[in-house]
């Protein structure tokens, strides 16, 4: 491309970016970071975010903030990123701080944060999470709530269960197959004390 002197715009570097992410590989990333600098396209809000994702998945957060400053005009796209980088090395307060200023948080900000909550055993404040989700008008969706059943499985508390499953049938109809696992491992213990039980009695 440059041998013919055609100048890359802001999509042809996200492209390649991505592809620098999807092969793992950070230094062919950080070689197109460079030319978008040179290029003047570092700040753009489409280029930013690809080299966030790639410091995020690739790197280390401190580059990715660096990249999120340079940004002009950060999307949510480009928030959510960042907070799912704070939330993979477990900085929590710092992961909040930026969901909180997020200018429209939509379902995939929210997934994200009942997602990194659940996975570190932060079960109560998963459920808090999605308790104020629902406040705020947000429709759950598919990859909402495996993590909300993981969390409220850990708490055992199967009362909140029922209450999640009655709400997953109501916001999606049919339930996808992920959803049904994560229904299945809060049910089944329950279950199969109840089965012990009645052995029990026999």
């Amino acid at each position: 491309m440059f041998e013919l002197d055609i100048r890359p715009n802001e999509f042809t570097l996200g492209v390649v970016i991505h592809s620098s992410v999807v092969l793992k590989d950070l230094n062919s990333g950080k070689q197109f970071h460079g030319i978008s600098i040179k290029l003047g396209l570092h700040s753009n809000v489409y280029v930013g975010s690809a080299l966030l994702d790639l410091y995020v998945k690739l790197s280390s957060i401190e580059e990715a903030q660096v990249v999120f400053e340079d940004t002009h005009e950060p999307n949510v796209v480009s928030y959510t990123t960042l907070l799912c980088g704070y939330l993979k090395e477990q900085r929590f307060d710092e992961a909040m701080e930026i969901f909180r200023i997020i200018p429209e948080r939509n379902v995939v900000s929210w997934n994200a944060m009942i997602s990194g909550y659940s996975q570190k055993g932060c079960n109560e404040e998963t459920v808090n999470l999605f308790v104020e989700m629902l406040r705020r008008g947000v429709v759950p969706d598919q990859s909402t709530f495996p993590s909300l059943f993981s969390a409220v499985a850990n708490m055992a508390a199967l009362g909140r269960g029922k209450s999640f499953h009655a709400c997953a049938v109501k916001y999606l109809g049919e339930l996808g197959v992920f959803v049904g696992n994560s229904l299945g491992k809060l049910f089944l213990p329950k279950m199969w004390e109840l089965r012990g039980l009645s052995s029990h009695f026999q």
